[in-house]
């Protein structure tokens, strides 16, 4: 709790420093409205994982170091042997992954550079849409971060790739994620990592009360895709 006060507070401080404080306000009423009320629309990505040998996706040049983490005690094994986790909130991914939930990270020169999550039952709530899927053979990918100063390198269709990989392996047959329409880098790692989208859905939710609903994408649409 107090990590992600701490973070909201240094957000905070640094739009007041870069925008102003009417940016501040604005930003500040947004996030307070979207608390009570939000309804969005997101594009539904899946794989099938029939074929996950679509080449080495690793990033060029620099040395990428991926862990999976499957519980708390490999998450505090791997603190101890020197991994910087300080970015995220190790309470929040203690618990995620007591829940059966899946965290791949990818580490540069020892410092987590990019997380991505992944869902294997309604427990694990890594974001919003989570706890509404249908996890018959299915896992569901959110949460997935990759912070600035490592952009650009391609770590989230890599991860993306690696996560589909070990899903398979598992015996799963689909995996699936949702993304904003106009977040075009993210539609573009995803359709490397052999993702194809299936479909939108809407996700309204009042308080405490949510609601989720997918549609398949009708035959002959064509899906979005934008250059890397």
């Amino acid at each position: 709790m107090w990590t992600k006060l701490l973070r909201s507070a240094q957000r905070a401080n640094q739009v007041l420093r870069t925008e102003g404080l009417g940016a501040l306000i604005a930003k500040s009423f947004v996030h307070l409205t979207r608390i009570v009320y939000t309804d969005d629309t997101y594009l539904v990505f899946e794989h099938t994982l029939e074929h996950t040998d679509f080449g080495d996706l690793a990033p060029k040049g620099i040395e990428a170091d991926l862990k999976v983490i499957c519980s708390p005690e490999e998450l505090a094994a791997l603190s101890a042997e020197g991994y910087d986790f300080s970015r995220l909130d190790l309470t929040r991914a203690s618990m995620h992954l007591s829940r059966q939930g899946m965290l791949f990270c990818v580490f540069i020169y020892g410092r987590v550079a990019h997380q991505s999550w992944v869902s294997m039952n309604r427990d694990t709530d890594i974001d919003p849409i989570a706890s509404h899927v249908n996890y018959e053979g299915c896992a569901y990918i959110g949460a997935c971060q990759t912070w600035p100063e490592y952009r650009g390198l391609g770590l989230y269709s890599y991860t993306l790739s690696e996560i589909c990989k070990v899903l398979k392996a598992d015996g799963l047959s689909k995996a699936m994620l949702t993304i904003a329409p106009d977040n075009r880098s993210s539609i573009a790692g995803v359709t490397k990592a052999g993702f194809r989208q299936e479909g939108k859905g809407r996700f309204v939710r009042l308080l405490t009360l949510s609601y989720w609903r997918a549609d398949r994408k009708p035959e002959g649409v064509q899906e979005m895709k934008y250059a890397d």
